[in-house]
């Protein structure tokens, strides 16, 4: 396992410190964060893998129109 060195601020330090758990390691600490704050795929990983045909599309598009025309902001 390799290890590195990192430089932090003492206020990181400390906001760290109180995140992690008794008996918890920073490079656990780090992979919990990690974990819980992976990025979420792009909206263009997905682009085409919806097959549908002009008509569909042209309903969709209507109904989502319809539904911002009826959108009222308090």
């Amino acid at each position: 396992m390799a290890y590195k060195t990192i430089s932090i601020s003492e206020e990181v330090y400390l906001n760290l410190f109180a995140l992690k758990k008794r008996n918890e390691s920073f490079s656990d600490l780090f992979l919990r964060i990690i974990k819980r704050e992976k990025p979420k795929p792009k909206l263009s990983n997905f682009y085409g893998k919806w097959k549908m045909s002009d008509k569909e599309e042209e309903r969709i598009f209507k109904n989502i129109n319809i539904l911002w025309d009826n959108w009222k902001i308090d």
